[in-house]
C-alpha cells in the first residue's frame, strides 16, 4: 500500500508473517511478526523518520518492530541485502522502554525519488495491535544544530517536510513565529549591510509565503533567543514581491561585521506553509549610498565595491556612458591649497583589482547623490600612466585644485555594471605641477638644485617624472618650464 508523509492508521491483528527474519536487526530471533507493508517514495533529500512512538506524534497499542528496505530491484518479501535499517525499541525516547510500551523508531538518510518498502509488525509472533504510523522526510537542515553552511551568495532551499524548532519573537511580524523552518550558517565576508531575501525583484525566489529571521551566532544557543536576534521579516513592503500579487515574499537587512558568523532561518508565514526557492544573500558596503559616505582621514584608504549598488547619477561630461557603476562614497576635507590627486593607479600609490571609475564633487550642492552642478571632475582611464591602459587594468586618476578646508565628495565605482572589486584609494595633496619638486608654487632654482643634488638616486625627492629615479628626464622636465609659476 503506498503512503506519503504524515500519519497512517494500521492494524496487524490477524496479519500473517511473510517477511524474513534478519540477524542484523539485533533482537533475539530477529522476527518481525504479523507484518503489514507499505511503499514510500522520498519527496526530497533529507532524513526519513519512521515511528510508532507517541513522543514523536505516532501511536501503537502493542510492542512494535519496524524495518525499511530499498525497493529498487528488491524481491518481495525482500532479503537481507535490501535491508536499510530496522528497530525494535526506540533507543532515544521513553516510548522505547517497558514503561513506554516498547515502541519503534528509525531514521535514515534518503534522496529525492528513492523508493522504499516499509514493514510494520510486532516483536515476535504474538505481538499485534492497532496504531498510527508516522512517516516524514525532513530537510537535512531542519533543526538549528544541523544548519547548512552557505559559502556563496545564493542557496537553493526547501522547507517541504520541515518542522518548527525555532522560537517565536514578539518583535517580528504577525504572531512572531517562523513555521516549518530550515537553518543556515553564513560568515560575513566583509562589513556592511546584509540583505537576505526570497524576493524575485531582488534575485531570490520562492513558491510559498516565506518568513525570514537573522541571528548572530556568537554565543548563541540553538535555536537562538531574542538576545541574538538581528532582523526578521515576513512580507517585503518595499517591493512588489511582498504583496498578495507577489506571493508575500520576504527581505531583511542588518549591519554585520567582517567575519561575523550568522544564523539564517527560512520558513513560512504559518503552519504548513512550505515550499522551495532560492535564497539570495548580499552584503553592500557600509558606504554604498551617498548619505552614508565615510570620511577619509589618511592618504591611502582601502575600499571595496563588492556588493555595492549604483545610486549616483550619470554625467554627460564624464567618459563613455557617463555613469560610475556600483559606487561607494567618501567625504574628504582638503588640508592644503594645491593640487589634489585622487587615484586607483599603482604608479601613483593607489591600487585596484578591476576597471575603476572616479568622480569628485563639491558638497555645495546639498543633494545626495549630487547632480551635474556639484561635479568637479571625473575619470575612467588614467590618460597619463600605464595603469590606465588595457595592460594596466584601466585604473583611474583625477587631479584637481583645492583650497584648504574645502569639503568634497569622492565617488569610487566601476566602468560597467557589475565591475566591482577591491583596492586602495590614494587621496593626497601635492604640487600642481610635478616639475615643482619643492612644492613652493613655482619651478625655479630651488627645484633645479634639488634635482641636481639627488641626481642618480632612486628616491622621490627631485623625481619630477615619478619613475622612481632622479635622472636626465627629471632635469629636462624642470628646465622645460623653468621660471614658470604652478597655478
Amino acid at each position: 500500500m503506498p503512503i506519503s508523509d504524515g500519519l497512517t492508521d494500521f492494524r496487524t491483528i490477524r496479519a500473517t508473517t511473510d517477511g524474513f527474519a534478519h540477524d542484523s536487526c539485533g533482537t533475539v530471533g530477529s522476527v518481525i511478526g504479523q507484518d503489514v507493508w507499505y511503499t514510500y517514495t522520498a519527496p526530497i533529500d533529507g532524513e526519513l523518520l519512521v515511528t510508532t512512538c507517541e513522543d514523536l506524534g505516532a501511536f501503537a497499542d502493542f510492542d512494535t518492530f519496524i524495518a525499511v528496505y530499498d525497493a529498487d530491484g528488491a524481491m518481495c518479501p525482500p532479503e537481507e541485502s535490501s535491508l536499510i535499517a530496522c528497530n525494535d525499541d526506540d533507543p532515544s525516547s521513553n516510548c522505547g522502554t517497558s514503561a513506554g510500551g516498547f515502541k519503534s523508531t528509525l531514521r535514515i538518510d534518503v534522496t529525492q525519488g528513492e523508493e522504499l518498502l516499509i514493514r510494520v509488525g510486532g516483536f515476535g509472533f504474538e505481538s499485534a495491535g492497532d496504531g498510527e504510523l508516522l512517516v516524514r522526510t525532513t530537510p537535512p537542515n531542519d533543526d538549528c544544530e544541523d544548519a547548512t553552511a552557505i559559502s556563496s551568495n545564493t542557496a537553493s532551499f526547501s522547507t517541504l517536510g520541515a518542522t518548527t524548532d525555532g522560537q517565536s519573537h514578539t518583535s517580528c511580524q504577525f504572531d512572531g513565529q517562523t513555521y516549518n523552518d530550515v537553518w543556515y550558517t553564513y560568515i560575513a565576508p566583509r562589513s556592511g549591510e546584509i540583505t537576505v531575501t526570497t524576493c524575485e525583484d531582488l534575485g531570490g525566489s520562492a513558491d510559498f509565503d516565506t518568513d525570514l529571521v537573522l541571528y548572530t551566532a556568537d554565543n548563541a544557543s540553538c535555536p537562538p533567543s531574542d538576545a541574538v536576534l538581528l532582523a526578521c521579516n515576513d512580507d517585503d513592503l518595499m517591493n512588489p514581491c511582498g504583496s498578495s500579487d507577489g506571493g508575500f515574499k520576504s527581505t531583511l537587512t542588518a549591519f554585520v561585521a567582517e567575519g561575523e558568523e550568522l544564523l539564517i532561518r527560512v520558513g513560512g508565514f504559518d503552519e504548513g506553509n512550505t515550499g522551495s526557492g532560492e535564497l539570495l544573500i548580499d552584503i553592500a558596503p557600509t558606504n554604498d549610498d551617498c548619505q552614508d559616505a565615510l570620511a577619509i582621514e589618511t592618504p591611502v584608504t582601502a575600499f571595496s565595491t563588492i556588493g555595492a549598488t549604483t545610486d549616483g547619477v550619470s554625467h554627460e561630461q564624464c567618459d563613455f556612458d557617463g555613469q560610475t557603476y556600483n559606487d561607494v562614497w567618501y567625504t574628504y576635507t582638503a588640508p592644503c591649497d594645491s593640487a589634489l590627486t585622487i587615484t586607483t593607479c599603482e604608479e601613483l600609490g593607489g591600487s585596484a583589482d578591476y576597471d575603476t571609475d572616479l568622480a569628485v564633487y563639491t558638497t555645495a550642492d546639498a543633494a545626495c547623490p549630487p547632480g551635474d552642478f556639484a561635479l568637479i571632475d571625473c575619470n575612467d582611464d588614467d590618460p597619463n600612466n600605464p595603469c590606465g591602459s588595457s595592460s594596466g587594468g584601466f585604473k583611474s586618476t583625477i587631479v584637481t585644485t583645492v583650497m584648504a578646508g574645502e569639503e568634497l565628495l569622492i565617488r569610487v565605482g566601476g566602468f560597467g555594471d557589475g565591475d566591482t572589486g577591491t583596492g586602495e584609494l590614494l587621496v593626497e595633496c601635492g604640487p600642481i605641477c610635478p616639475e615643482d619638486v619643492t612644492g613652493d608654487g613655482s619651478v625655479d632654482l630651488n627645484d633645479l638644485n634639488l634635482v641636481l643634488g639627488n641626481f642618480g638616486q632612486s628616491i622621490s625627492e627631485g623625481d619630477a617624472t615619478g619613475d622612481g629615479l632622479v635622472d636626465l628626464d627629471d632635469l629636462n622636465a624642470v628646465l622645460g618650464i623653468f621660471g614658470e609659476d604652478c597655478e
